[in-house]
């Protein structure tokens, strides 16, 4: 199973540039080197951003904004401490 290592707060979530339209999501708190600290990607898609989470890549989910985005990845989550 992929271990991620999801943040506590909003202001831990990067998103970095990745081309038009598409965002890696990035724990800013873990080591660029840790695979962990990769939390998913993002891609607008109209006037929407479907966000793809590496631990849950069948349920893509679309909010409103790159915020909304980088929200989705904060916090404890189900099944993890």
């Amino acid at each position: 199973m992929l271990k991620v290592a999801y943040p506590r707060e909003l202001a831990e979530v990067g998103a970095q540039f990745v081309g038009e339209g598409q965002w890696r999501l990035v724990n800013k708190s873990v080591d660029r080197a840790d695979p962990a600290g990769l939390l998913g990607f993002v891609q607008r898609i109209g006037g929407s951003y479907e966000v793809l989470e590496l631990e849950r890549p069948a349920d893509a989910r679309r909010v409103m904004s790159l915020r909304e985005a980088r929200a989705l990845l904060v916090g404890p989550r189900e099944g993890h401490e």
